[in-house]
């Protein structure tokens, strides 16, 4: 494995935990569309490998978030530690189409905008506004287009044989 295969997605993720932090004074509809990114970094990745972002280092982006942002600790370090898990829960096989990969984000990333709301609302005590929420998710169902196309560009497609099994040598 190289270097800029094992490195590129944990670095991806931190880079894009602290871009979420920066302040670009989006519309409130669109305030949770870049602290999801690395979330999506998460699902799409280790989606495609096992463990392409270890867990300690979406908890690290998560926290880091949650510290520069001024945010309540531990927030997003769970909810990256969500897409973690859904991520392993639904990884699918390697010769699986595009569009059932595709499928498969998107439900992953609406599961991950119900249990934000839900965090949400827990941290706040009363029901959280959905519309930013499903402006998020449906930007990450248009992100993960040009994702999967960087993913496919560092990440060769492992060889498997009609079976499902990995072939010798690859």
């Amino acid at each position: 494995m190289t270097l800029v295969r094992a490195a590129l997605p944990p670095v991806l993720v931190l880079l894009l935990a602290l871009v979420a932090a920066l302040p670009f004074g989006m519309r409130s509809e669109l305030r949770f569309v870049l602290p999801i990114l690395p979330a999506l970094v998460v699902l799409a990745w280790n989606a495609r490998r096992r463990n392409a972002v270890p867990e300690w280092v979406a908890f690290l982006a998560g926290l880091m978030l949650d510290a520069v942002s001024q945010g309540p600790l531990g927030y997003w370090a769970l909810l990256y530690l969500v897409a973690y898990v859904l991520a392993a829960l639904l990884r699918g096989p390697a010769d699986e189409g595009a569009v059932l990969r595709w499928a498969r984000f998107v439900l992953a990333t609406v599961l991950l905008g119900v249990a934000t709301w839900s965090l949400l609302s827990f941290y706040s005590m009363q029901p959280a506004d959905v519309r930013p929420l499903l402006t998020a998710v449906a930007a990450a169902a248009l992100i993960y287009l040009p994702l999967a196309a960087l993913i496919a560009l560092v990440e060769p497609k492992p060889a498997y044989a009609a079976s499902g099994h990995l072939v010798r040598g690859s």
